[in-house]
């Protein structure tokens, strides 16, 4: 059957209506889309909390293409020798549109005020930012992110991150290009306040005065701090322990710190699992130094210490204390030698007169009589008490100036130490180092031998039951003015000037520190009952005291001690010796005598009458004085006391020598702190201690009379 060509060709031409139709609907259906998409591409545009803007950079590629054809290769060079291009060039980028949080970053109203006034967006920093989107887009980048400033409409500054890519399809024109900003501004300024702290904490860590070291803590198995590693030191931490950085970081303290406290294993615990916070001073044996620690805790496991060096602080109060210390003993042994000289005076006027009455008594009996030995031993035992009471005065730092000499203390050293050797035991060994020449010394040898022996004596007996060495040393020293308290041998009240010193060190039981500021005490000792009488050393202060020395002790219980003794040296040759006065001298002289205990004026009118003078006599002054007074040539010599209740002596003196300046004068006295033998010498007058012996008072009386003192 044939096909009907009309009817074939309505056939073709409705199928072709169908798919007209169909691509119609397609068509139709694919707008509908794009729409829908634009509507929500839209939406999502307007409504996004991100910045975005839609720009068109194809004048700046045409512009760039040109450029690149003109040979220019080097873009960046380019533009930044021109700018005002540059600035021309942001004016060409034509915003196609951008959304409302563009709006809030820029502080604009609406989009018009923003457009209208976008050139107040960028600052010159900004253009100087755009020649790196030039180089991009002239290098064919189609995707860029950098971070720039711009400013709000009302002049404050933003901190942007700004990412700009090009739409699909506009590759070669960049007639699209979509830009979002983020608002950065507080993320900078907490970077910018985080980065200022960790400055000044870097500048503070670096500078501080005070060291500082982050630990973390080491733990045993049972939950004990052991150890400690040092994570991170500073400088002054360095400077204080001595310690470089290589040492310490990532050590354990206890390597470093061989010899700490174990309490501090404690006190690590305490910090990091209590989170208590400690502050202490410690002194470290291992550096030898003093530290005010800090402890805190830092975070779990981490623990930080700042350390003060605080050894010159403590070695300053060290010496205080111990200035205070002999400050106070200066100021013990000042009132107890009042106090011994008080003694001396009241002491020496009893011998005075017991003296004198023996003397008497004597002088009355036949060399036969029984009571003839009776008294003599109380004339003996008399001046023995009188040598003790010369110890009581010596200790008071009263001297008799005229019992002294100049003397070689080589010479004296050399002779007491013979006295010393035959008590020595034979396990005590002796060395000597003796200077080759020492200068000269004014001192009463005597006193002197006194002084080495009792030294001698108690070094010996630290030393008597092991055994040991006895160190004599003697050489000369220069005490400068501005010597430093740390030259610790030397007194405290020792002044400059030129020494001889005499040091007597020995190795045995050593001074206990709680007795070392009583040893000079009189009476205190520490031996038995019956071994000693505790007047040995207290004399040896006297002495050196009496001689304008000083003495210092360094004593180390079990090891020994050394006695440091400085005397002046002498600056004037030593004079000839005097030829001997003859015993009991005699005269016709008129003599004025007075002293406020009777038994004194008694036995000295008595005496001066057996010797020939004629006395007047009497106990109180003010009477001595009114006959004195009404006639005063009467009288060649006048002698008084010098302690006496209704006026002194010195006092008395100085009326007589008003109405008579020349007349002669012998001061008597068994203690005073007002009167010595200097004083006298400078007043003119004769000088004498009680009690006094016939024989010596008989000498210094004609030796006052005839102008010899």
């Amino acid at each position: 059957m044939k096909k009907d060509p009309t009817r074939e060709a309505l056939k073709a031409e409705n199928e072709q209506l169908k798919r007209e139709l169909r691509a119609m609907a397609e068509k139709s259906r694919v707008e509908q889309a794009l729409k829908e998409s634009e509507r929500k591409y839209r939406q999502f545009f307007e409504e996004s909390p991100v910045s975005l803007w839609e720009q068109d950079f194809s004048a700046l590629k045409a512009h760039l293409d040109r450029l690149k054809k003109e040979g220019v290769t080097d873009i960046r060079g380019y533009f930044e020798k021109r700018p005002e291009q540059v600035k021309e060039l942001a004016r060409q980028v034509r915003i196609i549109d951008l959304n409302q949080a563009t709006l809030r970053i820029y502080r604009a109203k609406s989009k018009s005020e923003l457009l209208s006034g976008i050139s107040k967006v960028f600052i010159e920093e900004s253009y100087r930012g755009f020649i790196h989107a030039l180089v991009a887009i002239a290098e064919g980048e189609t995707l860029l992110v950098e971070e720039k400033r711009h400013q709000t409409l009302d002049g404050d500054i933003l901190h942007i991150q700004l990412r700009w890519s090009v739409a699909q399809g506009y590759e070669k024109s960049y007639a699209r290009v979509l830009v979002s900003i983020l608002d950065i501004t507080e993320l900078k300024r907490t970077e910018l306040a985080l980065r200022e702290s960790e400055e000044r904490y870097r500048f503070l860590f670096n500078k501080m005065i005070n060291g500082f070291v982050l630990c973390r803590v080491l733990y045993d198995e049972n939950g004990a701090a052991q150890d400690l590693i040092s994570l991170e030191i500073n400088p002054a931490y360095e400077r204080i322990t001595g310690f470089g950085a290589h040492q310490v970081l990532g050590k354990r303290a206890t390597r470093l710190l061989p010899n700490l406290d174990p309490e501090w294993f404690d006190i690590f615990y305490r910090i990091d699992r209590k989170g208590e916070s400690i502050l202490r001073e410690s002194y470290l044996s291992d550096l030898d130094i003093w530290l005010r620690i800090a402890g805190f805790p830092v975070k779990p496991g981490h623990i930080g210490f700042t350390i003060e060096d605080i050894t010159r602080e403590k070695r300053a109060l060290e010496r205080q204390e111990k200035l205070e210390n002999q400050i106070r003993h200066m100021q013990k042994m000042e009132a107890m030698g009042t106090m011994a000289g008080g003694i001396a005076h009241e002491f020496n006027n009893m011998l005075g007169i017991i003296l004198g009455n023996a003397e008497l008594g004597m002088d009355e009996l036949s060399d036969d009589h029984p009571s003839l030995f009776n008294l003599r031993q109380i004339e003996m035992t008399t001046l023995r008490a009188r040598d003790v009471v010369k110890q009581l005065i010596r200790f008071s730092h009263k001297m008799e100036e005229g019992e002294r000499t100049i003397c070689d203390m080589r010479t004296v050293l050399s002779d007491a130490m013979k006295l010393l050797r035959p008590l020595i035991p034979v396990n005590i060994e002796i060395l000597e180092a003796i200077a080759a020449h020492c200068p000269p010394i004014k001192a009463d040898a005597a006193q002197l031998h006194q002084l080495i022996i009792n030294m001698g004596t108690n070094a010996i007996h630290a030393m008597q039951e092991k055994g040991g060495e006895l160190q004599v040393t003697l050489n000369e020293v220069q005490v400068k003015p501005d010597r430093e308290i740390r030259e610790e041998t030397l007194p405290l009240d020792l002044r400059a000037g030129h020494y001889v010193r005499l040091i007597l060190s020995d190795t045995g039981s050593g001074i206990p520190q709680e007795n070392l500021g009583r040893i000079f005490d009189p009476y205190f000792t520490t031996k038995e009952i019956g071994t000693g009488s505790g007047m040995g050393l207290a004399v040896v202060h006297g002495i050196v005291n009496g001689h304008g020395g000083g003495i210092h002790v360094n004593s180390i219980p079990g090891r020994g001690t050394d006695f440091h003794v400085f005397l002046p040296a002498a600056p004037e040759k030593p004079p000839e010796n005097l030829a001997a006065v003859a015993a009991f001298p005699r005269g016709r002289e008129r003599i004025l005598f007075v002293d406020d205990e009777r038994p004194i004026v008694e036995i000295g009118r008595y005496r001066l009458i057996m010797l020939g003078y004629e006395v007047a006599a009497y106990t109180e002054p003010s009477k001595a004085f009114a006959a004195f007074s009404e006639a005063p040539h009467d009288f060649d010599l006048l002698i008084t006391d010098m302690t006496m209740p209704e006026m002194t002596g010195d006092i008395l003196v100085q009326k007589v020598r008003k109405i008579r300046p020349d007349m002669k004068i012998l001061l008597c006295t068994g203690y005073s702190d007002r009167m010595d033998p200097r004083k006298a010498a400078r007043l003119g007058i004769g000088y004498l201690m009680k009690p006094i012996s016939r024989k010596a008072f008989a000498e210094v009386v004609r030796q006052v009379l005839d102008g010899k003192i």
